[in-house]
């Protein structure tokens, strides 16, 4: 900042602006089958539910029946409610945790399933009040239509004045005198992720007279060396008390491993495992990750020698590793050796650290103990302690250590505050994927970098999301550039950076029946090269940098950030025009770009198909760079006139797409939604000439230059398969009369059996198929391993109408899901529509790109798309040039599936896995020469 003015935050503009979960157990990961204590039911059934393919946990509330009131009318009333301990057991006692009267708390959680909908609420208990005697109390989420893909959502709600208990409440509920019955027996709700924290007080609306927490006592992390470290400090999981059974450790290390020796004291009995390893007692050793190929390293050992090794999962690695145990009167003993390489980790020096956590069960006592003090569950690395590899600095105590260190912590944070303080507004890096729900204010904001660093590969779009946190108390317009950065930084503008684009991010409502809005369109940056950020909230500034023709090094940049509202004046600074000074309070925010020697295709490893025509060359180029490859052809363009002779003449309103490319011969084209459909329609429904028309289709593609071996003609799009019959006779007509072009049939919630595709089977080319639905049957996959080998094409689709799904899971991964099962096409419901008068006017139905005046407006979903299309490059990048490469082979074996299945619902593993890739990539060209 060139001269900075004063604006004191108080220290909390450093914290975060939320406290700890109030949901023991949110992910369920560790919960029972009745999902007791932390939920209860109130009509129909809770369980805990598992999903396929990814194994993830998460809660059900699901409807067993449909009653009849005295009236006679159909009803439906199912809820449960989340949070709380023992007493939601007992009806006697109010449920619910702990909360405190006119008190704002913040939730959020991910929901899907099969309900039509639900209603978002909370409950609270006054003191003396039974379990069933609760208040209801609404949320700003309110009723939301249930989507059959995860949804995020979050908001609030404000206890009573009499409230001294509450809980998350979330129902299935209709009365048929509002309308027919919306609900079935079976209809579930999927909740998962559950989050609910006191609503602290926004940093950038308190008082500047906040008082800081300076003299709250120092938070130390427990740390242990591996010379001569011993440690029993151990603590009762989630209260934190002393437990009733002593547990030793003694750690110590040498050049190839760990060795744990721990002592069990047990005054009741040892029990020895009975049905699988954590039936009986065990103890745990936990270590965080040290390569980006897991969460964290686990090792389980049980008195009588039984063994597990995982990586946070529930999976076996099968992990090598020793563990000797033996059992005596008082207790029992382990003898644990853990390789460096089983950690994933290079033999360390001394000083480095790892998290580590050792917890134990004692199934006698029902007791857990665990020596760091975690949150959540036993694999909240977050709250591990520490493994200090060699001896404490300087011969210290471990006390004196752990304070030391906390120290150091504590200045570091000052020191930011410091800096912090005197700035009118914040700026950060943020996921790309982050939740951009409104009001935005992420917590990295209060932990703004000195410096941004960046890597790319050539040919990629590198995109930054940065946050812009305006601390005053107005709205102020900033005007952004990015440039290179000069050997000598002055007020002068500089040079515009090669190959970058600026957008801003602008609020949009997330649903047509509430208040809520998040960030989604990114238009460009006005001609002033300026956005608006309201007072006390965050503005989203979105960066692409594109590589393509920039050569391998270091590319040295500068985001410069003026305020326009602010103060700012020059002064003369010796003789001469233009020798001026400038105070004011502009900033410029230093950032490297790292372009890495590793050259990228500029097509996709697996083409995209978003069902969206070239509209216009904006269109086109945002949808390429999200690597759109097949191109869509409404079959309502396809309206043949037909002549004297009851033949169609080749003249259709298409032509005017097709005129837009060039290379026709090479492009992909997908015809479609429905063709027969469509063609009934548009010849008032004279099936007799289906074969002509489809052969006319085939005619025109080639006349205007693609090759019909290149047209995918979509019979149907998404059948009922009730309508089997009609739909084996229509394909197998269309087999007859156009065997040059590639049939194909897209297949969504209506399920079709594995049987039925069976049949349908040698006149389909290409089935594109609904990736929540075919993916998961063993016969349906069994299918189209099947049908792979024999040839055909096999293509996944994801359909998304909810502007809250999930960046991350819900479009970036939606390439990693064709790699991981070998696809041929990855499909996303939609790119654009025509509906151009509609697309501002109401909520977004899926579409992941915004009609402009002249052009398009790309969206926060379309560069997740775009992303996770970039991020498969590098393992096609990888496959190339470490085809003879064993260590390469066996990364890109499991590289996909721990994307999609082991951890998929983690944002950070597509950004571990693909940085992995680059790094194995550059040591084989280093290699290689």
């Amino acid at each position: 900042m060139w001269k900075k003015s004063l604006f004191t935050l108080g220290l909390a503009a450093v914290l975060p602006l939320c406290g700890q979960n109030l949901i023991v157990n949110g992910d369920f990961s560790g919960s029972p089958a009745n999902l007791a204590p932390e939920c209860r039911s109130n009509g129909g059934t809770i369980a805990l539910f598992t999903e396929d393919l990814t194994w993830n946990k998460c809660g059900q509330l699901k409807v067993d029946q449909i009653r009849k009131n005295k009236e006679g009318r159909e009803t439906v009333g199912c809820a449960v409610w989340i949070g709380g301990g023992k007493n939601n057991q007992s009806n006697s006692e109010a449920g619910g945790f702990e909360c405190k009267p006119n008190t704002v708390y913040q939730f959020s959680l991910d929901i899907r399933g099969t309900a039509p909908n639900a209603g978002v609420s909370a409950v609270e208990w006054k003191s003396g009040a039974t379990l069933w005697n609760f208040k209801s109390v609404k949320t700003s989420v309110g009723n939301i239509a249930v989507q059959k893909t995860w949804t995020h959502y979050k908001g609030t709600f404000k206890t009573g004045p009499d409230a001294v208990r509450a809980a998350l409440y979330l129902n299935l509920w209709w009365d048929t005198k509002h309308g027919p019955m919306k609900f079935k027996v079976g209809n579930d709700l999927l909740f998962d992720n559950v989050v609910i924290t006191e609503q602290k007080a926004n940093p950038l609306t308190s008082p500047a007279s906040a008082p800081a927490e300076t003299g709250a006592a120092l938070k130390t992390t427990k740390t242990v060396s591996s010379v001569n470290g011993t440690f029993s400090d151990f603590v009762t999981f989630k209260d934190n008390g002393k437990p009733a059974a002593e547990t030793a450790v003694e750690v110590s290390s040498d050049k190839t491993g760990i060795r744990l020796k721990i002592d069990c004291r047990e005054p009741l009995k040892v029990t020895r495992a009975s049905n699988g390893l954590w039936s009986g007692d065990v103890v745990e050793i936990f270590f965080g990750p040290k390569a980006g190929d897991r969460r964290l390293s686990q090792f389980v050992v049980g008195p009588d020698g039984s063994k597990f090794s995982g990586r946070g999962d529930g999976t076996d690695v099968k992990a090598e590793w020793e563990a000797k145990t033996t059992v005596s009167e008082g207790g029992w003993h382990a003898d644990v050796l853990i390789p460096f390489s089983s950690l994933g980790w290079k033999p360390p020096e001394n000083g480095e650290v790892i998290a580590f956590n050792v917890a134990r069960q004692r199934k006698a006592a029902n007791e857990l103990q665990t020596w760091s003090e975690v949150k959540s569950s036993f694999h909240d690395v977050e709250h591990f302690g520490r493994l200090l590899i060699g001896p404490y600095p300087g011969g210290v105590a471990r006390a004196q250590y752990e304070k030391s260190q906390a120290e150091k912590e504590a200045a570091l944070l000052k020191e930011k505050f410091e800096k912090n303080s005197r700035k009118t507004f914040l700026a950060a890096p943020v996921r790309i994927t982050e939740d951009f729900s409104i009001p935005f204010l992420p917590d990295a904001v209060f932990n703004a970098p000195e410096k941004i660093e960046l890597t790319a590969a050539v040919n990629e779009i590198k995109p930054l999301a940065l946050a812009i946190a305006n601390l005053t108390d107005k709205t102020v317009d900033y005007r952004i550039l990015a440039e290179l950065r000069p050997e000598k930084s002055t007020w002068h503008d500089g040079k515009p950076f090669p190959g970058a684009t600026l957008r801003q991010g602008v609020r949009m409502r997330d649903s047509g029946k509430a208040d809520g809005a998040l960030f989604d369109p990114l238009p460009r940056l006005n001609e002033a090269s300026a956005m608006p950020v309201p007072p006390k909230e965050a503005g989203l500034l979105w960066i692409d940098f594109d590589t393509a023709g920039m050569k391998p090094g270091q590319y040295e940049g500068r985001i410069r950030i003026i305020p326009l509202n602010g103060k700012a004046i020059f002064t003369k600074a010796g003789y001469g025009y233009g020798n001026l000074s400038y105070s004011g309070e502009m900033t410029d925010l230093p950032f490297t770009l790292h372009v890495r020697d590793i050259e990228l295709s500029k097509e996709p490893s697996i083409p995209g198909n978003f069902f969206s025509p070239p509209s216009n060359p904006e269109v086109l180029k945002l949808l390429t760079e999200a690597g759109m490859r097949i191109f869509l052809i409404n079959p309502w363009s396809l309206g043949f006139p037909l002549d004297k002779d009851g033949n169609f003449r080749l003249e259709a309103p298409a032509q005017k797409n097709l005129e837009m490319l060039s290379g026709l011969s090479g492009k992909k084209f997908f015809i479609g939604f429905s063709c027969y459909h469509v063609f009934l329609q548009l010849n008032k429904n004279k099936a007799e000439l289906w074969l002509k028309w489809m052969q006319a289709v085939s005619q025109f593609m080639k006349k205007n230059g693609a090759d019909p071996k290149n047209c995918y003609a979509e019979i149907y799009d998404e059948p009922d398969p009730k309508n089997f019959d009609e739909i084996l006779r229509v394909m197998a007509a269309a087999r007859k009369a156009v065997p040059e072009m590639k049939l194909t049939i897209t297949l969504g919630a209506h399920i079709m059996s594995a049987e039925q595709m069976e049949k349908l089977h040698p006149y389909v080319d290409c089935w594109i198929l609904w990736s929540h639905g075919y993916f998961t049957r063993p016969e349906h996959l069994a299918f189209i391993r099947r049908a792979q080998k024999e040839g055909r094409e096999i293509g996944h689709y994801t359909c998304d109408t909810s502007l809250r799904s999930s960046p991350d899971r819900n479009y970036r991964r939606n390439a990693w899901f064709g790699e991981y099962h070998k696809l041929d096409n990855n499909s996303l419901y939609v790119g654009i529509t025509g509906l151009r008068e509609c697309i501002w006017k109401k909520t977004p139905e899926g579409e992941i790109l915004y009609h402009g005046l002249t052009s398009a407006v790309p969206s926060v979903r379309s560069m997740a798309v775009r992303q996770g299309m970039t991020d498969v490059k590098y393992l096609a990048k990888l496959r190339e040039v470490g085809k003879d490469s064993p260590e390469a082979q066996e990364f890109l074996k499991n590289a996909a599936k721990r994307v999609v299945v082991d951890f998929a619902h983690d944002p950070e593993t597509p950004d571990k896995v693909r940085e992995e890739a680059a790094a194995l990539i550059l040591k084989l060209q280093q290699g290689a020469k």
